[in-house]
């Protein structure tokens, strides 16, 4: 999962529209807005969304944390990538 993925999935558009909200001036906002640009944009951009990975580690029989795709997801997710049923 891309570093995009994961971010936009777990509620960065609302985080940054609160914190925009109680910005004092237009450098913060700015700042701000280029901050989140920079973690979601994609490489040709210069931004860290599609560079960087996520993973998540759990122990056999743990549940899979959200927004990670559950075990039965990820295993369709690789055989559709191999050309597999």
């Amino acid at each position: 999962m891309t570093q995009q993925q994961f971010l936009l999935s777990m509620g960065l558009v609302q985080r940054a529209e609160t914190l925009l909200q109680a910005c004092q001036d237009d450098t913060q906002r700015e700042a701000l807005e280029m901050a989140m640009r920079r973690l979601v944009e994609g490489n040709e951009t210069d931004g860290m969304g599609e560079s960087y990975k996520v993973l998540a580690l759990v122990r056999k029989g743990d549940p899979v944390p959200a927004p990670f795709p559950g075990e039965n997801e990820g295993e369709r997710e690789n055989e559709e990538r191999s050309g597999g049923a």
